[in-house]
């Protein structure tokens, strides 16, 4: 993966955009590109994409913390509702990269066994560099030294303890807390 870093750090302007370009034939991936450079344009400082959590990042000001993400690999939850009506010889194959993005539910992270929806249970420092990231490697790996595990949280603000629901006073279906796309959350510290 270095040597291809490495060939990528190399290239001029004009050869990245052209190859980005042609990437873009892929609609996911198109979507991504464009997601980024929105974000990016909006915040001309933020100079990186984070190879653990997805976003955008000024690498001057990547302190502790700053990154959220899983230290696990998302696997199909075959128990819950999302696959009951799927057939994979009509519908297509539930273990693919397509089906973690467009239903996270019918996932979890085998890292801390929570939905597919929920955002990053360890907090670091972003990373750039595809071969420093912690991002499926595990849970309690040696790479993960010195980044830390967030246990679930309360979400209300009353500071109440056990009372077992959330603010609307509904337990939702995965246990009081509110589901959110991993993609599209900031931490801000």
């Amino acid at each position: 993966m270095a040597g291809e870093t490495e060939l990528i750090d190399s290239l001029t302007a004009e050869q990245a955009h052209a190859i980005l370009k042609y990437l873009c034939d892929d609609a996911s991936i198109a979507s991504k590109v464009s997601a980024y450079a929105t974000e990016l344009k909006a915040e001309p400082r933020l100079t990186a994409i984070c190879v653990q959590c997805d976003l955008p990042f000024d690498p001057s000001r990547n302190t502790y913390k700053k990154c959220r993400y899983h230290s696990g690999d998302m696997e199909v939850d075959w128990d819950g509702d999302c696959w009951a009506d799927h057939d994979e010889d009509c519908h297509g194959a539930i273990d693919t990269e397509e089906m973690r993005e467009e239903h996270p539910s019918g996932f979890f992270w085998n890292c801390c066994d929570r939905s597919g929806e929920q955002e990053g249970c360890r907090l670091g420092r972003h990373e750039a560099d595809p071969s420093k990231s912690k991002r499926g490697m595990g849970y309690g790996s040696e790479t993960d030294e010195g980044d830390q595990r967030v246990e679930e949280e309360d979400d209300d603000d009353d500071d109440d303890e056990g009372d077992g629901g959330d603010e609307d006073g509904e337990d939702d279906e995965d246990g009081g807390t509110d589901s959110r796309p991993v993609k599209k959350q900031k931490l801000s510290v």
